[in-house]
């Protein structure tokens, strides 16, 4: 065979190996395959599946296929943590770290509209390229968050970036890993239309919304509870803490950094992770007010301590050292958790009143802790059930924290009821010691009363004071003519009549006893009295006493006495004076007005 021949079949054969070499090359590649999707109808793709990935550097963009076509990157799943990846990531999850991921995409060349790539969760610095597959195609930065070197500057959540991509290519993604994330792709990024993508994230931010608005509704109610009229402390640990699990939702949901910026990652961090044991505490707490003897003081003391200890650990340590923290606040709130629930059961056990409810509370809460530890370690089951059991558990406490105060309200409105009643009586019996039951005027206690007050007023010593004593005339006729009820009947009359004179505040009447009646007249001569006592007499005999002037006419006997200040005579010898007055009236044939003789000559003499 010539020469040249066998040289041209050397070439041939060459050629044809590294043709089947390129191609098997090739279909090693990891592709998504997406030239039928049709994204202009709203089709959404998850980027879930094999991604290629290399550990412990950058891989520049357009070195992506020579990588993979060299083996130099390895397959993994994704969504996934780099700690899944190789024992040797693992071991160091609590130390800064670099990764390349690198997804070739086989894209329609014509889309008609453009695309949205969305990043559901990486929780660290990164950089987007998008690298196409031909020979001379130029790298495009599609995006870039983050740092990608210490000190960190965490990339958001939920972020989306404009996708200018089509045709085949590979998607290339550095991470940069700090010390406080376990790293890696989290949940698979996401390739639609602008506005699917954009309903997609506007639901997801109104289900944040829900969540944190419901928290502050049970915040609100609870403060209100408490600053009302209730003041039960368990309202205000409830309030304090749902405010608190409120700012811990805000924290996850990196809208601290969204709002201030990436910086404040590491404060949003610290804050997420100090929270947890306060929570814990909160929740021990309001178990320990809402049922009674629920832990012994010496353990809720022990919790708040462990709880405030670590809280404060948290937010004052240096951030390099926050990873062995985590897992020891993590086991408490575990092990503070897990005392409520076991005593919950004890008291389930027991038939303990107002456990069931806050049992089952604490129990679907645990369940579905459980559930969300089982999507943390998961890679494709992502269905977190935490924040709507926990809302579910503030509503049950909320719920039995209002029904406690109910009835302690109701409580109190009844024994404020009764205080009042009790108070009325009081003042009732207080009254009646001293007033007349039928006629309501004073009685002859009340008149003793006065009296004394009267003469222990050393304003009043030099101060001359009266006394009208007068009863009615004839009235024991009137009881044996028409009974004793019209007798009590013409009483009330003339004492309603009495009523109705026009005297000055602190003159006072007295039924003195039977039909016999009393006018104290404080800072009043004999003379002014006795003209008192005057238009007194003429009201009685022209007024119809029963309100028919056919049936029944009454006149009254006066006796007036008078003592010109306190220290002349005494209250008893005034007394004795008009009772004097009025037997003289009596005398001088009834329905008249007679003065003591003494008070005349003290009068006369003064």
């Amino acid at each position: 065979m010539p020469a040249k021949v066998k040289s041209l079949l050397r070439v041939l054969v060459l050629f044809g190996l590294m043709t089947v070499q390129a191609v098997c090359a090739q279909a090693e590649r990891a592709t998504f395959d997406l030239r039928q999707t049709d994204f202009a109808a709203g089709s959404v793709v998850d980027l879930q599946g094999e991604w290629h990935f290399k550990w412990g550097e950058f891989l520049p963009p357009d070195q992506a296929s020579e990588a993979i076509d060299r083996n130099v990157m390895v397959r993994v799943e994704v969504p996934s943590r780099w700690g899944h990846y190789s024992s040797e990531i693992a071991q160091s999850s609590d130390k800064p770290g670099k990764a390349t991921f690198i997804a070739h995409l086989a894209l329609p060349e014509n889309l008609g509209k453009p695309l949205v790539l969305l990043l559901p969760e990486v929780r660290d610095g990164y950089r987007l390229f998008w690298q196409p597959d031909e020979p001379d195609g130029s790298t495009r930065l599609l995006a870039e968050e983050g740092s990608l070197s210490a000190p960190q500057q965490v990339a958001q959540r939920m972020l989306t970036h404009p996708a200018d991509i089509s045709g085949s290519g590979f998607l290339v993604l550095h991470v940069f890993k700090e010390t406080a994330s376990r790293g890696g792709l989290r949940k698979a990024p996401q390739l639609s239309a602008a506005k699917p993508n954009n309903t997609r994230i506007g639901l997801k931010t109104l289900e944040t919304g829900f969540v944190i608005g419901a928290m502050f509704l049970i915040v609100w109610n609870n403060m209100m509870l408490y600053l009302g009229h209730a003041r039960d402390k368990a309202a205000l640990i409830l309030g304090l803490g749902t405010l608190g699990l409120m700012l811990r939702t805000l924290a996850t949901s990196n809208a601290i950094e969204m709002a201030f910026g990436t910086e404040w990652y590491q404060f949003r961090y610290r804050l997420e992770i100090a929270l947890m044991p306060l929570l814990a505490w909160a929740a021990a707490a309001i178990n320990q007010n809402l049922s009674e003897n629920f832990l012994p003081n010496w353990l809720m003391r022990s919790i708040a301590a462990a709880s405030i200890g670590l809280a404060c650990l948290t937010m004052v340590a240096t951030f390099s050292i926050l990873s062995p923290i985590v897992p020891i606040v993590q086991v408490h709130l575990l092990g503070v958790f897990g005392i409520c629930i076991v005593r919950f059961a004890i008291g389930l056990l027991r038939r303990e009143h107002k456990t069931g409810k806050l049992a089952f509370a604490l129990f679907a809460c645990a369940a579905t802790g459980v559930n969300d530890v089982v999507v943390a370690l998961s890679n494709t089951y992502q269905m977190l059930l935490a924040p709507y059991s926990i809302l579910i558990l503030m509503a049950v406490y909320s719920q039995a924290i209002f029904k406690r105060a109910s009835e302690s309200l109701a409580r109190n409105a009844i024994l404020e009821g009764e205080k009042e009643q009790l108070a009325k009586a009081h003042e009732d019996a207080l009254f009646w010691a001293t007033h007349d039951h039928l006629t309501g005027l004073m009685n002859r206690q009340g008149l003793s009363k006065a009296l004394k007050e009267r003469w222990a007023d050393r304003r009043s010593q030099n101060q001359p004071a009266s006394l009208v004593l007068f009863d009615v005339d004839h009235f024991k006729s009137v009881n044996d003519t028409f009974g004793h009820d019209i007798g009590d009947k013409v009483l009330i009359g003339l004492s309603r009549l009495l009523k109705e004179a026009n005297l000055r505040r602190d003159d006072r009447f007295v039924r003195f006893g039977g039909e016999e009646f009393l006018l104290f007249l404080p800072d009043t001569s004999l003379a002014e009295a006795t003209v008192i006592a005057e238009r007194l007499r003429q009201t009685i005999a022209s007024t119809p006493i029963l309100g028919n002037p056919d049936e029944l006419n009454l006149t009254c006997s006066f006796g007036v006495a008078e003592t010109p200040d306190a220290a002349t005579m005494s209250a008893d010898r005034l007394l004795k004076l008009a009772d004097e007055a009025l037997y003289a009236a009596k005398h001088a044939g009834r329905n008249c007005v007679r003065a003591a003789e003494r008070s005349i000559k003290i009068e006369q003499a003064a």
